[in-house]
């Protein structure tokens, strides 16, 4: 008994503009840490300089 079986498994494709929400969460976190971060300085300098 000599049988051959081929199997393929296929990931789906997904398109490019389709990302994990996951990651556009942690892109946002990021970006609202270094916008707040920044802001924060510009105040702080700012206060610091009169």
């Amino acid at each position: 008994m000599d049988e051959t079986v081929f199997f393929s498994i296929a990931a789906p494709e997904l398109p490019s503009y389709s990302t994990p929400l996951s990651t556009v969460i942690l892109n946002l976190a990021i970006i609202a840490t270094i916008t707040g971060i920044g802001i924060g300085l510009l105040v702080y300098f700012d206060k610091r300089k009169h």
